[in-house]
């Protein structure tokens, strides 16, 4: 009511909500009067909130809409009445308040769809496992699915993901045409997700040309991967900042990009709990054993009881240190970073995986801690 003919979508998944929020937000912005959420305002205070503050002369708005447990995104999703929604993936996550699991996290991901207009857009992950079952659900919604990512048949269709300095190269056919284009990100996980954003951007009528220019200028957000380089007495090191949260698949794509970059030093991971896994958590924590050696960490830091499960996997000469806390971590993790070092820091925000960072970050010299 508040901005009745402003074209509107909603964004769910386990994985990537936020930062796809944001470059859609940005999107918007540069195509005219744009509106939505800031930071993860995406929960019952937060959504509701995000409209109340949208101008009256909006065109364009995005919203990002989150949950814990079922039943909480279908009021939110009725709240916004989204003309495009997009879910970019379903993973294990929240397992632990899903008797069903992960088809329990599929299912409350699927309420996206309460709240679209008939004849809306529904954009989603076509190299996820829960794709079929998601398109199944937005058409009985009476949304239009458009599928992103690797698979054959995407509307938008990954060819080429190449890293760089800096960033990487996406090459891409979208609706059969080609198009190619840099973004600030070299993770991999990047690829699908710049197509993401790119779909809800072409749904809620941005040019391609705008959305392009959006995505090339779209930086880390806090937390989620920004780098800093620390210039410590004995000298400098990179902190890779992914302290925001945590999941087994987000850890698996944050050590994939560590892996994949070249350093002058060490890779040297510091890890806190991953939350709200379920009986499955102490297997979800060995289990990251494969990426990180995938990965070729040189040392790695542990934090927490759950994180005591990966530390009993790993090799004699891969370990650092491991603590009940990450606080009781902190001096031995600053303790062992040396000169040209790559260092990330990774944990759900329940397990206080700043008060590592905040460590990291006081190494450095008064005269500037990061360039």
């Amino acid at each position: 009511r508040r901005a009745g003919r402003a074209r509107r979508g909603a964004v769910t998944g386990s994985v990537g909500k936020t930062s796809v929020t944001q470059i859609v937000r940005a999107g918007l912005c540069r195509a005219g009067r744009g509106h939505g959420s800031v930071k993860s305002y995406n929960n019952h205070i937060g959504v509701p909130l995000t409209l109340a503050r949208m101008p009256r002369k909006t065109e364009r708005a995005v919203f990002e809409i989150g949950m814990n447990h079922a039943g909480e995104i279908a009021p939110l999703s009725r709240m916004v009445r989204p003309h495009a929604v997009a879910v970019t993936n379903v993973e294990a996550v929240h397992v632990e308040n899903f008797p069903e699991g992960e088809a329990g996290v599929a299912r409350a991901k699927a309420e996206i769809f309460a709240g679209v207009d008939r004849g809306g857009i529904a954009v989603l992950n076509a190299d996820n496992r829960w794709f079929d079952f998601l398109r199944g659900e937005a058409r009985r919604a009476g949304a239009k699915p458009r599928g992103f990512g690797a698979a054959r048949g995407s509307d938008a269709r990954l060819t080429r993901f190449s890293p760089a300095p800096g960033g990487a190269s996406v090459e891409a056919r979208i609706d059969g045409a080609a198009v190619e284009f840099s973004i600030r990100h070299s993770a991999a996980h990047w690829g699908p997700m710049s197509l993401c954003a790119l779909l809800m951007m072409r749904a809620l009528d941005v040019d391609l040309d705008t959305a392009l220019d959006a995505l090339g200028a779209f930086e880390a957000l806090e937390g989620r991967g920004v780098e800093r380089r620390i210039r410590a007495a004995a000298g400098a090191f990179t902190l890779v900042d992914e302290s925001y949260n945590a999941s087994p698949v987000s850890m698996a794509a944050a050590l994939g990009a560590l892996g994949a970059r070249p350093v002058c030093g060490r890779r040297i991971i510091a890890l806190t709990d991953m939350l709200e896994l379920g009986a499955d958590g102490p297997n979800r924590h060995a289990a990251l054993l494969e990426p990180i050696e995938a990965a070729g960490v040189d040392l790695v830091f542990c934090a927490g009881p759950l994180m005591k499960f990966l530390w009993g996997e790993l090799a004699p000469a891969r370990k650092g240190a491991w603590a009940e806390t990450p606080e009781s971590l902190a001096l031995a993790l600053a303790d062992a970073v040396a000169p040209g070092d790559v260092v990330m820091v990774k944990g759900s925000r329940g397990s206080r995986p700043e008060a590592l960072i905040q460590a990291l970050v006081a190494l450095g010299t008064p005269d500037g801690k990061s360039g």
